[in-house]
This record gives structure tokens, C-alpha cells and sequence, in this order.
């Protein structure tokens, strides 16, 4: 597993010149304390909560402080990202082994760039790592409950569901045919950010059953979200806090 099959490509960002209302409300609506700056199209550095919490307690602005209680707001309306912005601490490369780089972002609160180049490709948080980890898992729990690994809660739902699944899997690869599909559905499904199950199952060539059961799964280890609206055929939705 390399850094670039857990890293995200869409994240929030800020042109150097956005305003400081703008900032905070960007990083309210998405709740994060953190995200990369770019500047006439480059990427300059990270802008994060500490640092403005930096910012606002160094000498310049102590006497602000003071004249305009109970905040300095007319100087912090005139700041803009890139007055924010810092050089990361460290990057990463889109090929790193996933387990190489598991150190630094244990230490790190704030998302990792992901540089290729001279260019930001992507942006890794540890929530990646934990969502990463999390479908691991899931996958691990749909092949046991469709009798691919030791430990099928049934021999007649394992049978049922093998039956459905036929199509997908071959004999010696079986399980990480499974795997492969698993991924496929929650790309789809990060991509559309909504997605019916029957159109899941058309685009990705598998039994609809077959799909249902996988997002039921992912559903239960909160990976997305199962919904059965009245009027219409069940659907498989990303979960709101994910795109960041």
C-alpha cells in the first residue's frame, strides 16, 4: 500500500489572496483546522489554526489588543491566506510505502501534503489512515459473511451469497477479486458522492444483490450510508464529513 491509494485528491484549499472572513468560514464549514495555500497557481504552504493562533499572539498585535476591545478585528479583516501560510514541516511522495510514512503522521495533527515534483498532488490526514484501516476491516467482514474466509455467520447465507457473486469472483483469487470490487464501489461512491445501487451495479459489471450487500457493509463499519428512500430504489450516499 503506497501513499497515493490513500490520499486524497479533493480537499479544500486557498488562493493566497483570500480574505481572513473567508478563511474561517472555509474552514468552519468543513470543520478542519488546516489546508495548503496556493499562490499564482503554486503551492506556498499550509495554512492551520496554529498558526494563526501564532499569529494573533505575537508582539504586533499586542498593542491591538488592547486599543480595539474586545478583538483587533479592523487589522484581521486586512490579512489574507498567504499572510497565514508556512512552509509544511514535511511532505510526502505519492509512492512512500504506506507504513514508512505512519510515524510522521502520528505526530502530525494537521494533513501532509503529498508532493510530486514541484507540485501538491494530494493531501493525507490521519482520519485517511483510520478510513483506510476501517475498510480494511469491512472487507475482512463481508468475505467471512459470504463464506470466503473462515468464520460465515451461516452456511446458507454464505451459499446465497456466493450464488450472487459468482459473476465477480474467480477460484484461487477469489478473495482478492472481493477486495478489488469492495474498492471499486467505495471509489464510485466518493466520486458521485450519491449513487443508486442498481446504477452502482451497471457501471461496475456486478450482481445488484451482490452490491447491496457490500454497502450494507461498508455501511455498518461507517464507510457510507445505506438509504431506502419510499419512492425509489435503495442508494448508497458518502458520509457529509469525508470531502475536506
Amino acid at each position: 500500500m503506497r501513499v497515493r491509494d490513500i490520499m486524497r485528491k479533493d480537499y479544500i484549499w486557498f488562493n493566497g489572496g483570500d480574505s481572513f472572513a473567508h478563511v474561517l468560514s472555509r474552514l468552519a464549514q468543513n470543520d478542519v483546522s488546516s489546508a495548503p495555500v496556493f499562490h499564482e497557481g503554486k503551492f506556498v504552504g499550509v495554512l492551520s489554526a496554529d498558526e494563526m493562533v501564532r499569529k494573533f499572539s505575537h508582539r504586533d498585535f499586542s498593542n491591538l489588543w488592547r486599543k480595539n476591545r474586545p478583538t483587533p478585528i479592523e487589522r484581521m479583516k486586512q490579512m489574507v491566506a498567504l499572510e497565514f501560510a508556512k512552509k509544511p514541516r514535511r511532505t510526502l511522495l505519492p509512492d512512500q510505502k504506506l507504513e514508512s510514512v505512519l510515524p510522521a503522521l502520528a505526530a502530525s495533527s494537521e494533513g501532509i501534503p503529498v508532493v510530486e515534483g514541484k507540485k501538491m498532488v494530494g493531501m493525507v490526514r490521519p482520519n485517511d489512515v483510520v478510513k483506510f484501516l476501517l475498510s480494511e476491516v469491512a472487507k475482512d467482514a463481508h468475505k467471512r459473511e459470504i463464506g470466503l474466509l473462515p468464520g460465515a455467520k451461516g452456511e446458507a447465507k454464505s451459499m446465497a451469497a456466493l450464488s450472487d457473486s459468482a459473476a465477480i469472483l474467480g477460484s484461487a483469487s477469489s478473495a482478492s477479486s472481493m477486495d478489488t470490487a469492495i474498492d471499486k464501489l467505495l471509489s464510485l461512491v466518493k466520486s458521485e458522492r450519491e449513487v443508486k445501487v442498481e446504477d452502482a451495479a451497471s457501471r461496475l459489471g456486478l450482481p445488484r444483490v451482490t452490491v447491496e450487500r457490500m454497502g450494507q457493509t461498508l455501511s455498518r463499519h461507517h464507510l457510507m450510508k445505506m438509504e431506502y428512500p419510499l419512492f425509489s430504489g435503495a442508494r448508497m450516499r458518502m458520509i457529509d464529513n469525508d470531502k475536506k
